[in-house]
């Protein structure tokens, strides 16, 4: 967070709310379009301006709970990586339509949510300006320092996303690749303990076997061999003629 933005929770007994008190910045109608339109995995938002010249931009969190609190009860491993990042690049995609800019989502666990549903929400914030790929790699190492460390499996494809994540050419889509099971070969010094237990438990193909070269010496004795035995069969036919 931004050294001049203020965070705070307010509410009551019957509603929550995520607020982020800012440097009032010129009108965007992207916020206006965001506060006159319920979109699908945005926190509801509106906003109003303090005294001091500021503005708050208030989320609508009621009934919600923050990835950090859900994660206190729940493991963290590669499959659940996914989801999030599945979720959050059919999020960024539909802001394309809004136009909204990929630096200004806030991408903290204490800041994102999950509703009722399950299904994950998150905030624009317009004054925000955080790059969006350091945002998501710090995402990722904040989840790894949660994974099981005797979960080898889940441990080694996280490490993978995050290094993933940490490329410039880096994308939704690869880092996800990176967290699937089914792409695990034991590579790059690997050792089949990282394999997930079903393709551990396969049995390998054994490599086809290499033909033997006969050794020089032992083709020459199986010629003179030949040769003996030829000559054998010409006398005894001459003999017994």
């Amino acid at each position: 967070m931004t050294g001049n933005t203020e965070v705070s929770f307010e509410g009551s007994m019957t509603e929550r709310f995520l607020c982020f008190k800012a440097e009032s910045a010129e009108d965007d109608f992207r916020v206006k379009m965001l506060e006159n339109n319920r979109v699908i995995g945005y926190l509801p938002l509106t906003t109003y301006e303090t005294l001091e010249n500021r503005t708050v931009y208030r989320y609508e969190i009621t009934d919600m709970i923050s990835l950090s609190d859900y994660l206190i009860d729940h493991e963290v491993t590669a499959e659940f990586l996914a989801e999030i990042l599945g979720s959050l690049e059919k999020i960024f995609l539909r802001g394309r339509g809004f136009m909204l800019e990929e630096d200004n989502y806030v991408l903290q666990l204490n800041y994102m949510f999950l509703d009722t549903n399950g299904d994950l929400q998150i905030c624009y914030l317009p004054t925000y300006e955080s790059d969006v790929k350091h945002q998501i790699t710090s995402l990722i190492g904040d989840l790894l320092k949660m994974v099981d460390t005797e979960d080898k499996t889940n441990v080694f494809l996280m490490y993978r996303a995050y290094a993933k994540a940490g490329e410039d050419s880096c994308t939704f889509r690869s880092i996800i690749n990176c967290l699937s099971h089914e792409q695990l070969p034991a590579e790059n010094g690997a050792e089949n303990e990282f394999l997930p237990v079903s393709a551990a438990s396969k049995e390998e193909a054994a490599p086809p076997r290499k033909k033997k070269l006969m050794g020089r010496k032992a083709r020459e004795a199986l010629e003179y061999i030949a040769v003996i035995t030829a000559f054998t069969l010409v006398v005894l036919f001459f003999i017994f003629k």
